[in-house]
């Protein structure tokens, strides 16, 4: 099992380190709450922490504004599409060694304000929607900082 989460790191990481952004402007969830309609349905390059519990809870935070609730979705298929089943495979090994699930996270993903057909109704309180369709870098977070 170690070997095969070893595997699933380095592959994630080949996806992670394939190509560069070119110097567009980091946002936080913050940001994007702050202002939803100039951000609609645009690709957005945004920092945040991810965590998950590796089953069917996931999400991003950011310690600024702990109220928002804009969750993480997969995107539309490319040649280098990430997802979330990339963020969990790169995260298993580390859950399984009894570690914090918690990434921070920049990334580029499509806003939406409303679902996407065939999607679930936002839930009470959802701000919003990122379909991942790129990670550009992460780091492993020992716990969940404090607000600020």
């Amino acid at each position: 099992m170690r070997k095969q989460g070893r595997l699933a790191l380095l592959g994630f990481a080949i996806c992670v380190a394939h190509g560069a952004h070119a110097g567009s402007a980091v946002h936080t969830i913050c940001d994007l709450a702050a202002n939803p309609s100039k951000y609609a349905n645009q690709v957005v390059h945004v920092e945040a922490i991810f965590y998950t519990d590796m089953l069917e809870r996931s999400g991003l935070l950011d310690p600024r504004c702990r109220s928002v609730q804009i969750n993480l979705y997969d995107g539309p298929k490319g040649p280098y599409q990430d997802t979330i089943d990339k963020l969990n495979n790169a995260e298993g090994e580390r859950h399984f060694a009894g570690r914090p699930v918690i990434l921070n996270l920049e990334f580029s993903a499509v806003f939406r304000l409303v679902p996407e057909a065939g999607e679930l109704p936002f839930s009470k309180g959802e701000q919003g929607r990122l379909h991942l369709t790129r990670v550009w870098k992460y780091s492993w977070l020992s716990h969940l900082p404090p607000r600020r």
